[in-house]
């Protein structure tokens, strides 16, 4: 990974031993990136992290050098050296599979691209932007009655309406 965050990997391990012949081990492990050296260091202030440069082959000292020769593999309007720093994928336009565009998420809606639900209130924030009802895809209360959205919408609410039966007692107080 190119940037901090929990990661797992599987690995498998051989070795030769003398008397029983090859020995085979696997094993899960998950750890902690704390940094990434480079990643959070943009020397050249073009937008994009060493790092990225790096592995595109560009050059961390040249402002905007990785413009020129700038591909978009997936389609979705980001450059593949910018979806490097955001993490997203380069040949998938939807990274995180909720209904839209890392680009629209990044540009549009202000998402994280990297996560199906940003505001963790149980709806995808392409259900959210685009269902009916839509929500606020960064509130996970958009109606402020205390019942996360997600709920709302499950149980026949709408995430909107703070008083679906108008008897001037929000949801939450009800519910």
């Amino acid at each position: 990974p190119r940037q901090p965050g929990r990661s797992t990997i599987q690995a498998r391990v051989f070795w030769g031993n003398p008397t029983l012949g090859d020995v085979e081990c696997g094993a899960r492990f998950t750890f902690e990136i704390v940094s990434v050296a480079g990643c959070d260091t943009d020397s050249d202030g073009d937008g994009v992290s060493d790092c990225c440069e790096v592995e595109f082959g560009t050059d961390p000292g040249i402002f905007n050098d990785w413009t020129v020769d700038s591909v978009d593999t997936d389609g979705d309007g980001i450059f593949d050296m910018l979806e490097c720093d955001l993490g997203t994928f380069q040949d998938l336009a939807d990274t995180d599979g909720d209904g839209l565009t890392d680009h629209d998420e990044v540009t549009i809606f202000g998402t994280d691209p990297t996560a199906p639900d940003s505001d963790s209130d149980g709806l995808a924030d392409g259900a959210e932007v685009l269902g009916n009802p839509s929500s606020d895809p960064l509130n996970p209360d958009s109606d402020g009655d205390g019942i996360l959205d997600g709920w709302e919408v499950q149980h026949g609410y709408d995430p909107n309406d703070s008083d679906e039966n108008q008897n001037g007692i929000p949801d939450g107080a009800e519910v």
